[in-house]
């Protein structure tokens, strides 16, 4: 177990398996996290951290659920049709089948220029993953 230490009064013991135990105090305290090698900052009013976009919890320590994305992971994801979200910029990973910025477009037949919607430079590439 590593202490985390704010002048002389330790705030937080982090395990060496990631399991943080904390000690509740209204003092400004910095927050190691052992996994991302970040510190966090936490307010000094109620000792809770201020986690950066991306991450969320008392100590900052989980990245966003499936879903959700930005600062505390305060936003919901806008991504359709299975496609998955980056946590910290909400942009969306599309399936090869589908376009746009939410992935909301269906690719029906690529080489059909009538149905093929707004297609992006890596089509081809796309529809062979």
């Amino acid at each position: 177990m590593e202490p985390v230490v704010t002048g002389r009064q330790v705030v937080a013991s982090v395990y060496p398996d990631g399991v943080v135990n904390t000690v509740r105090s209204h003092v400004p305290v910095n927050i190691m996290d052992r996994s991302v090698k970040r510190l966090y900052k936490c307010d000094p009013t109620d000792g809770k951290c201020i986690c950066p976009v991306g991450r969320h919890g008392p100590l900052c320590e989980e990245e966003c659920r499936a879903g959700r994305c930005g600062e505390s992971c305060m936003n919901k994801c806008q991504c359709f049709n299975g496609a998955s979200c980056n946590p910290k910029t909400g942009q969306c990973s599309c399936s090869p089948e589908w376009l746009g910025p939410t992935c909301q477009v269906e690719m029906l037949d690529p080489n059909n220029i009538a149905n093929r919607g707004d297609l992006p430079e890596d089509w081809k590439w796309r529809t062979k993953r």
